[in-house]
């Protein structure tokens, strides 16, 4: 059965629910949701006293972002903890990756508890990637963790464009045009709206087009 998420409606006052555009999980039980008014809210779930499989919310934290939130992403648990993984002197590390409409990403990196959870999320530092230097505005409607081997990546659509960035260093690896090879008068301004990664590479999809392309997660190109 699935697990049921309990939150108190008194502890939920400033968050409006319409407004939640993408969300992700960090570790277990920290739940980040992101608004398109431009607002980030974490929320910190414990154990319900009245049932064990069910949460309770502990911890409210709102971080003004001032930007649309369009997509997010975070590192798996399964790589925070793995033995391979490099350690600071804070001990195993995370990130959540915040996608705005205007081609660049945010980043909150930090340690972790024995959970996953990033800690103090108000006392986070913020990093700003640009992933693109046009003057048009370039939504990143979408951004996922992949892996190959020990390295780690992330991609993240830009536009027309899917960028792929190197953890940590934040390095840009690769810049795929989705557009290549269609008729520039079918669309003239392709957006990538959805990324997913897989154990094949990753597939994308992009706005009024009927079709779904599979990248190759090592030299990307269409597998």
């Amino acid at each position: 059965p699935q697990e049921q998420i309990e939150l108190l409606p008194d502890d939920l006052v400033e968050f409006t629910f319409h407004d939640i555009s993408t969300m992700t999980l960090v570790g277990e039980r920290q739940l980040w949701a992101g608004t398109s008014s431009g607002t980030l809210h974490v929320f910190e779930l414990g154990s319900s006293p009245s049932c064990n499989s069910s949460f309770r919310l502990k911890e409210h934290s709102l971080i003004k972002i001032n930007e649309p939130i369009l997509s997010m992403a975070c590192r798996p648990s399964e790589y925070v903890f793995h033995a391979d993984s490099p350690l600071t002197n804070s001990g195993p590390q995370t990130e959540v990756l915040l996608g705005v409409p205007y081609g660049y990403i945010i980043i909150f990196a930090g340690a972790v508890d024995q959970q996953g959870r990033l800690q103090e999320v108000n006392k986070l530092p913020r990093k700003v990637v640009l992933l693109t230097n046009s003057s048009i505005d370039c939504a990143v409607n979408s951004i996922v963790h992949t892996t190959e081997g020990t390295s780690e990546t992330y991609w993240c659509s830009c536009g027309s464009k899917i960028v792929v960035l190197q953890r940590r260093t934040w390095q840009k690896l690769q810049e795929i045009d989705t557009g290549a090879g269609f008729p520039s008068s079918s669309l003239s301004h392709p957006e990538v709206e959805r990324l997913l990664s897989s154990e094949h590479g990753v597939w994308s999809s992009v706005a009024n087009r009927s079709t779904v392309t599979l990248w190759d997660r090592t030299t990307p190109h269409t597998t």
